[in-house]
């Protein structure tokens, strides 16, 4: 039976992001030691931001086949 990961601990620090509803990113430590940092805003559409992270992730696979965007080092930054 697989084991789930689950939330050890929270980050100490909360970013606060510079546009207008002023989002913060906080950061969820895993108990498979890995970090995994979460969005979190108040009275917005996050399933927009949900398709459009999809859409970044989907690019930097894109970025990652193609030689001249390896050379170019091309990558979109996600939260």
């Amino acid at each position: 039976m697989p084991s789930h990961i689950t939330i050890s601990n929270f980050g100490q620090d909360v970013l606060v992001l510079g546009s207008i509803r002023r989002p913060k990113r906080i950061t969820m430590h895993g108990s498979n030691e890995k970090s995994y940092n979460f969005l979190v805003k108040g009275i917005e559409d996050l399933r927009l931001d949900q398709r459009i992270e999809q859409l970044f992730s989907l690019m930097n696979e894109i970025f990652l086949q193609d030689t001249e965007c390896l050379r170019r080092e091309l990558k979109i930054n996600t939260f």
